[in-house]
């Protein structure tokens, strides 16, 4: 298995695999212009540390309105 670095230059073949989803989920996602890529010519090339950013600023996390202390009681 290789090692994937920072800055590497990924098909949708093998972003598909890294990110666990079909090519059809990336290819929707790029012609709605929602993730980054590059073309290359008629190819499509995507930089990991670039995908990784967009997956960090699109998560969601739940808002935690009170936080409960291990000695109160419910």
């Amino acid at each position: 298995m290789s090692t994937v670095i920072a800055d590497e230059w990924m098909t949708v073949d093998e972003l598909a695999a890294w990110l666990k989803l079909t090519r059809e989920w990336i290819y929707d996602n790029v012609q709605a212009n929602k993730m980054p890529y590059h073309r290359l010519g008629r190819q499509l090339r995507f930089r990991l540390s670039e995908v990784e950013k967009w997956l960090a600023d699109s998560a969601s996390y739940p808002v935690v309105d009170d936080v409960v202390s291990v000695d109160e009681p419910l």
